[in-house]
Parts: C-alpha cells; sequence; structure tokens
C-alpha cells in the first residue's frame, strides 16, 4: 500500500513506507507523541534555526510535541513541553566549525538523552539535524517507533564550499551514516531534496520538502535607530558562513560601493557580541526584535558563498519589504527571480552596480518590495507547520494494516 507526501510546494511523490512501522501500531485514543531531540539551545530564541523549532511548535496540530535538548527553554514559550538534558563538553580543534556540537556523540551523554526520550514513550523519534542523529537512532531503535531527522543543513556540503575539505569528509561520512537509517528525512527546499537523494543513493529513505517561514508582527513597528543610507545584513555572527560572508561585506563589497561614490554605512543585526563598531559596518549584537531593524533599512544584504537550508533572513529581508542584493547561493530553493524579487550579486562590482541601481530607479526598488511581498506570502508559517505536523502523523499513527 503506497502513502503520498505532497510536498508545501504542491509537488507529489509516492513513497513506500516500510512494512516494519505499520506492524502492531494501530491507531489508539490518546494524541500520539513526538519527541523532538535537539542539539542546540532554544535561547536566544530569535536566532538561526531556532525560529523554525519554536514555529513549528506554536502551530503543530494532532499530537504532543516535547522538546529535549541543551539549556533552558525560552522563556517566552512558556507552554512548550521542555526537558533539560546536558550534552558533553568536547574539547577538539576546531576543524571548520565548533566541535561542541559534538556534544551528544559521546555514550554517556548521548544516554542521558535516550533515556528523557523514552520517558516520554513516544510514538515517534524526530531530531534536528545530524548532530544528535546517533541518539535518536538509538532512542526510535529501543521505543520500536519510527526516526525522522529535519536535515536544515547538509552539513559535509556547506563545509566543501568554504573549503574545509578534511571535515567535509567527516562529516559525509557520518551524514551517510546516520541519515540512512532514517524512516523519513525533511528538507527545507527542492534543491536540497536532490543533492541529498543523489548522495545518499542508492539508500535515501524518504524525503519530503517543508520549507522555513517568517512571521511579520501583525502591527507596524516603530524603526530603529540606524544610520542612513544604509546596507544591513542579518544573521548569527558566529556561524561561519555568516561570520565569512560579514567579512566580504566588511573587505569587498562596501569598498567597492564607496569607490563608485556610493554614500554607504553597513549594519548587521546579530549576535553574539555587544553593540560595537568596526571599520564601516556598526554591529547591533543580539537583539529583542529584528524587526524594527529590518523597518529602518535601505536595504538588505546576503554575501553568502556557502549555505544549506534554511535561508530565513531572506524571508525576513522580503517580509519587512526591504530591497535585497544577495548572491544567488543565499536565495537558493526560495523561487526568487534576478530582477524581479531581488538583484543577484556574486561579487563585489556587481554589489556597486546593483545598490547603485536601487538608488537611483525607484519604480525598480518599488517592484522588487511589491514582488518579494507577494513572494513571501507562501511562506508563512501556520500552514507549514499544518503540512509539517500531517506529515509526522502519517508515520506517528498509521491506520491498522
Amino acid at each position: 500500500m503506497c502513502r503520498v507526501y505532497p510536498t508545501i510546494t504542491g509537488a507529489r511523490e509516492l513513497h513506500r513506507l516500510p512494512k516494519a512501522l505499520l506492524k502492531d501500531r494501530a491507531l489508539t485514543r490518546h494524541r500520539p507523541v513526538v519527541v523532538d531531540l535537539l542539539w542546540h539551545p532554544l535561547e536566544p530564541a530569535g536566532t538561526g534555526n531556532r525560529q523554525r523549532v519554536l514555529k513549528l511548535a506554536q502551530y503543530c496540530q494532532g499530537f504532543q510535541l516535547r522538546h529535549i535538548g541543551p539549556g533552558p527553554a525560552p522563556s517566552q514559550n512558556v507552554g512548550l513541553h521542555y526537558t533539560e538534558v546536558r550534552p558533553a563538553r568536547i574539547m577538539l580543534p576546531r576543524l571548520g566549525f565548533n566541535p561542541g556540537i559534538f556534544g551528544y556523540f559521546p555514550p554517556l551523554a548521548a544516554r542521558r538523552l535516550v533515556q528523557a526520550a523514552l520517558l516520554s514513550k513516544p510514538d515517534l523519534i524526530h531530531t534536528e539535524g545530524l548532530w544528535a542523529a546517533g541518539a535518536a537512532y538509538e532512542a526510535a531503535r529501543r521505543a520500536g517507533v519510527p526516526l525522522v531527522i529535519a536535515v536544515n543543513n547538509i552539513e559535509h556540503r556547506v563545509l566543501g564550499q568554504r573549503g574545509k575539505g578534511v571535515a567535509a569528509a567527516l562529516v559525509a561520512r557520518l551524514e551517510k551514516r546516520f541519515y540512512r537509517r532514517a524512516d523519513l528525512l525533511i528538507v527545507a527546499s527542492k534543491p536540497d531534496a536532490a543533492q541529498l537523494r543523489k548522495f545518499l543513493s542508492p539508500s535515501c529513505p524518504i524525503v519530503a520538502i517543508v520549507p522555513n517561514g517568517v512571521e511579520p508582527p501583525h502591527e507596524p513597528v516603530a524603526s530603529a535607530l540606524l544610520p542612513h543610507p544604509n546596507v544591513l545584513f542579518l544573521g548569527k555572527t558566529d556561524y561561519p558562513p555568516n561570520a565569512e560572508a560579514i567579512d566580504l561585506f566588511l573587505a569587498e563589497w562596501l569598498p567597492a560601493a564607496m569607490a563608485r561614490g556610493l554614500d554607504v554605512k553597513g549594519v548587521v543585526v546579530g549576535g553574539p557580541g555587544e553593540a560595537r563598531q568596526t571599520g564601516a559596518i556598526s554591529f547591533t549584537g543580539y537583539v529583542d526584535s529584528i524587526w524594527p531593524y529590518l523597518a529602518a533599512a535601505d536595504v538588505c544584504v546576503a554575501p553568502l558563498r556557502a549555505g544549506s537550508g534554511t535561508r530565513l533572513k531572506i524571508l525576513s529581508y522580503l517580509a519587512a519589504g526591504s530591497p535585497v542584493i544577495a548572491t544567488r547561493m543565499a536565495v537558493e530553493g526560495l523561487g526568487m527571480e534576478h530582477g524581479k524579487h531581488y538583484l543577484e550579486a556574486n561579487t563585489a562590482l556587481a554589489f556597486a552596480e546593483a545598490l547603485e541601481r536601487i538608488r537611483n530607479d525607484t519604480e525598480l526598488t518599488k517592484d522588487l518590495v511589491s514582488q518579494g511581498k507577494r513572494l513571501v506570502r507562501s511562506y508563512e508559517w501556520p500552514p507549514i507547520a499544518r503540512e509539517w505536523s500531517r506529515i509526522l502523523l502519517e508515520l506517528a499513527s498509521p491506520a491498522n494494516p
């Protein structure tokens, strides 16, 4: 018997579920329990993949969702069912990424995570990416329930794009080992789905597409006090692809614009770190809400040369009504067209030319903003979370065979 897994973008794929998942898993009278294992804390709540975790939790339907991970539950989500489990401290060279992400790989830390998951009597184990996948697999095996892994980034691909060949090879082996054990993989875009299927072939599990979303404030917000005319970058500053993009922004893109005679002031919104001025860029540090800063932005940029999965900053730019200049990599998988939704710039010279076009062509700027807002309406969190919920319920509560 085949089951249908429609993606949020409308494409449909037929996949045959393993018969072992259907055996002895009749519908019960209680709502199924989905346990989500995290490798990262949920504070600060407004940054990175934390947004995805919390929005899916806010709008999920049909099951009890319980999160287990490091750090306290986010203060602004009082209703979240959360259990804190401390990871191990990993003292290794950085190898192109923070070794602390391996915190649930050591046996003792993994055992604590598994035990916490089993106490919830789960009907399905879900985990956020690679770094808790080993413990998630063991919890799913011991509970006799399906395993779902949200592949928020294809990590070896990002490392390869950054020139970290040794680390990329190491992580690729881990991804093949754990992702092939899953019953379902969830990715954020069609390009990621295609790349993952090719990478894991011929033993690739079911792959479903559930994109990221955005939820701007329902009421207008007061603009933050920023220098004008500004160019704004949004992102967690210690995430390596963002850090490298900021360096490129400071060292090449801004000087190219200034050499063209453009008055421009750079602003980076995101933490960690305190507010400071570095060269031509003002850093705000962590902010409670990104929306006052986006409301004050004249142009938003994403000079990313490495990335996969999320694209949350781009969705936020569009929702805020800002014209966007970005590399092709930064908008991959969002269905954005150069000249219609954003201006593409893969070099410093292209950035300077794009910025000059936006400054001098008010009609172009209005069209970019209008088309961007129209596009981003298809990335609202409630329908995305409903689709995510439906997909998980297909596995957590299969009907009697």
